[in-house]
């Protein structure tokens, strides 16, 4: 019998086999038979003939009349296709349902790097990738590892900070970098710009450079564990360093802290510099977006409160940092400009 071959894709569709579809459309023509007539008809094999009728059976396609022997019968086509819609819909409403409910799905906010040799990987991978500003604390040893990518981030003009620990006796040979000396050691933190921090325990290296495998470190992307980290390090390590080297770099500079800012601004005051400065943050007051340029005139600065009053064509605008509520502005990055020109 021939059957065409359409007829039978698009019946797979529905869950029949090959074999099912074939026996259906032979009954569908033919009407009662018996399954040696089937065999005959299409050519299915008898050994899968038994399967084949109860498969078509269970999925509600034919019906059995028991006897010697066994006579098949299909079912009209409009019901069984009818009743395949009715379960449809069922599953379709059950699944839509389940869409329908808001499931919270929580994503880690640290990643765990394992091994020395990769979390010197990481370390690299982030100066690389630093835009704006880079801050350090680490110790002599890793120095070495990482100071190709701290003159390249240099040469990118990226702001870099950097703390070392325990009575370091070299220096990095490089240009308008601020390093700092400290006695004790904390742990190693890196913090690029203001979307990656990542930390480990200072003996993540040992002695004479000798690396400890099995040790980890953490990789920090989210934004309020970054704010944590951020204070731990200005607060707790950077404010209580030495200052060994801390040129004045009197190029425009971007910065995402503003601690760093506020810093760098009274240096360039001090000599003599007036500076312009570029902001782009959100209004406290609603989290918009906004952008501001205009002379800064005046800081303040204390243990609790960075702020940066800066003078636009019409008003001043006071600005903060991280989650600043106080402020007209949290600031995200601001750019320095110092320059000598007194009609600032």
């Amino acid at each position: 019998m021939n059957i065409s071959e359409d007829i039978i894709k698009e019946m797979s569709k529905f869950g029949l086999t090959r074999y099912e579809s074939q026996a259906y459309l032979v009954l569908l023509i033919k009407g009662v038979c018996s399954s040696k007539e089937v065999i005959e008809s299409v050519g299915i094999p008898q050994p899968r003939i038994y399967d084949t009728m109860m498969g078509l059976e269970r999925k509600g396609f034919i019906e059995i009349k028991e006897g010697r022997p066994r006579k098949f019968r299909a079912i009209d086509p409009e019901t069984v296709f009818k009743k395949i819609q009715e379960d449809q819909e069922l599953i379709v409403k059950q699944l839509q349902n389940l869409y329908k409910k808001e499931y919270v799905y929580y994503e880690s906010p640290v990643w765990t790097v394992y091994g020395s040799q990769n979390m010197i990987n990481k370390i690299r991978q982030m100066i690389r990738e630093t835009e704006y500003e880079l801050l350090l604390a680490v110790p002599e040893e890793l120095i070495g590892k990482i100071k190709g990518d701290l003159k390249k981030a240099e040469e990118r003009n990226v702001f870099i900070s950097t703390v070392l620990y325990n009575h370091a006796k070299t220096y990095p040979d490089l240009r308008n970098v601020w390093i700092f000396d400290r006695e004790v050691p904390a742990m190693i933190i890196v913090l690029k710009d203001r979307d990656q921090g990542f930390a480990c325990p200072y003996k993540f290296l040992k002695g004479e450079g000798r690396v400890i495998d099995e040790r980890y470190g953490i990789l920090i992307e989210n934004k309020e564990l970054l704010h944590i980290l951020s204070d731990f390090f200005l607060n707790t390590i950077w404010k209580t360093s030495r200052r060994i080297l801390e040129e004045l770099d009197v190029r425009s500079k971007s910065f995402v802290h503003i601690a760093i800012a506020i810093h760098e601004y009274k240096k360039l005051e001090k000599e003599g510099y007036n500076v312009r400065a570029k902001v782009m943050g959100k209004r406290t007051g609603d989290n918009m977006p906004i952008e501001i340029e205009g002379n800064i005139k005046g800081v303040e600065e204390s243990s609790i409160i960075h702020r940066i009053v800066i003078e636009t064509k019409d008003k001043q605008i006071t600005v903060g940092g991280w989650d600043s509520t106080k402020e007209d502005i949290e600031m995200e990055i601001i750019t320095l400009y110092p320059t000598k020109d007194d009609r600032l």
